[in-house]
């Protein structure tokens, strides 16, 4: 079977929904809550004139809302796109253009990078901020990523996606001009599995009741899977070894 990145965790979150699987700097996110937050961060997005096939930019360190976005966006049918939190005001400018984004995710301690900027991204619709603590900046228009999910009902699931997905990372950049790569997400999301049920030693599902099974399987056998994120979410290996290959097993990913 071909397997959707959103399906799936949705079929883990249904599995084991008081399960651990976000954890960051105290705060701890049930896979229920990741679900449920998730959808009603799509919905914000949606009301926002994103839909399927819409990419936005996640412009964040290592965290359980990096992984919140991703989770909505995969949901709503499109794409979050990972930026390299060095990049200046130009590069920024220049990746944001070739990925097309229609929204940005940002820290509060980017709002002076992303103020600088916004002139130059017309076609952006929305500005959500993530509060750290740090300085205040007020980009125009800007949304707060909390409010935004208090404010909407969680985003009905969507059966089934769309089978021509795709999972986009943006490569390149420090040693040569970025790139946008493009996956489909039905043959990456089926890779994730085999490899997350391989590092724990299990035989991969086949089909969405056997991967609920399998990860009610591995929690009855030795306790739940946990992965702390040793390098950025924003690059390839972080994502897909990092966090996925342990959430794709129904456990709970430790970012810092």
């Amino acid at each position: 079977m071909e397997f959707h990145f959103a399906t799936a965790w949705e079929a883990i979150a249904d599995a084991i929904p008081e399960s651990p699987a976000l954890l960051c700097g105290g705060v701890t996110r049930t896979w229920q809550a990741f679900d449920t937050r998730a959808a009603c961060l799509a919905a914000s997005l949606a009301d926002a004139g994103l839909g399927a096939g819409a990419r936005a930019a996640v412009y964040l360190q290592d965290s359980n809302e990096y992984l919140e976005v991703q989770f909505a966006l995969f949901k709503l049918g499109g794409c979050a796109v990972n930026v390299d939190t060095r990049h200046k005001a130009d590069d920024l400018v220049r990746l944001l253009e070739i990925a097309a984004v229609e929204a940005v995710v940002y820290a509060s301690c980017f709002a002076a990078r992303i103020w600088e900027v916004q002139k130059r991204l017309p076609k952006v619709k929305c500005f959500l901020e993530v509060a750290d603590g740090t300085e205040n900046i007020p980009v125009r228009g800007r949304l707060d990523y909390e409010t935004a999910i208090r404010a909407h009902a969680p985003q009905p699931r969507a059966v089934p996606r769309p089978a021509d997905a795709a999972f986009l990372c943006i490569a390149g950049g420090t040693t040569r001009p970025p790139r946008l790569l493009a996956f489909r997400q039905a043959e990456s999301c089926a890779a994730r599995v085999r490899e997350a049920f391989a590092l724990q030693g299990a035989a991969a599902p086949t089909d969405l009741a056997g991967l609920a099974d399998g990860v009610r399987a591995l929690h009855a056998r030795g306790g739940q899977p946990v992965g702390l994120v040793a390098c950025p979410l924003a690059h390839l290996t972080g994502m897909w070894l990092g966090a996925m290959a342990t959430l794709l097993a129904g456990g709970a990913v430790g970012t810092l």
